[in-house]
């Protein structure tokens, strides 16, 4: 039935490119249909009858609609992890960024001792690193959630075997291997270093040139009392700092 006037509508839409959003409003016009004239009321001919005419659309962008920001991904939720512990910015960041993971459970065990496998997986992940020759490790199965990321890391002489056959994939990591690993991953130069812990004395040989740089650095501190303990296992919630403040800095 033919109508006259004109009616408004607000039309919202949403434009994406790649990561990005923004949301945009049109005010639309819409012209109202117009009789034409009208019936004859029977017999023939000529009366013109009624002619709808077809809506017009006119529209303009309202340009004070803002970007919408793209929200961050949300934090996995651990838990064994809460606000106001010594680790939660740490470990929650990484797990945002897919860096870690938990154990399975819906826990992080940030107090539980790291094994080797854990962290070569977290530092092939914090470093990017990909690619790698097959192992031989006669203790690491093809079919090991780690491989590719030790294959990775032992390719490019990041990581070494506790043997010659053995890499030793669940045995805990100590404060020194850690630091042995890492220092390699950054491939940081031999370093002179006045900034030693108290205890230097005790990191066995194969770990001070790796100690001495990252203390360069001030990736690695000493504890309350200046001491590094390097045959102290590494925990999850520690291996997390290490990490988090190599990827992001301290500012947090």
């Amino acid at each position: 039935r033919p109508v006259s006037g004109n009616a408004y509508a607000l039309l919202t839409a949403k434009l994406k490119n790649g990561v990005y959003e923004a949301v945009k409003t049109f005010d639309i016009t819409v012209l109202g249909l117009s009789a034409g004239g009208s019936s004859s009321g029977g017999g023939g001919g000529g009366g013109g009858g009624n002619r709808p005419v077809g809506p017009n659309l006119s529209g303009s962008v309202n340009s004070s609609a803002e970007p919408a920001a793209t929200p961050a991904p949300e934090a996995p939720k651990f838990a064994d992890v809460s606000e106001g512990q010594w680790y939660y910015t740490y470990i929650s960041r990484l797990a945002q960024d897919n860096l870690l993971s938990g154990v399975g459970d819906g826990t992080f065990e940030p107090d539980r001792a790291m094994n080797r496998a854990e962290f070569v997986k977290l530092l092939a992940e914090c470093f990017g690193l990909e690619g790698g020759e097959g192992l031989s490790f006669s203790d690491v199965s093809p079919d090991a959630w780690y491989y590719s990321s030790l294959a990775a890391a032992y390719s490019r002489g990041i990581v070494k075997g506790v043997d010659d056959t053995s890499f030793g994939p669940s045995e805990k990591i100590s404060r020194q291997d850690m630091a042995g690993m890492t220092a390699r991953a950054l491939a940081l130069p031999l370093a002179e270093s006045d900034k030693l812990p108290n205890d230097f004395d005790t990191v066995s040989p194969y770990a001070q040139d790796a100690v001495k740089a990252l203390f360069e650095k001030a990736i690695l501190e000493g504890d309350e009392n200046g001491n590094f303990r390097p045959h102290d296992l590494v925990t999850r919630a520690q291996a997390a700092k290490i990490m988090y403040c190599i990827k992001y800095g301290k500012g947090e």
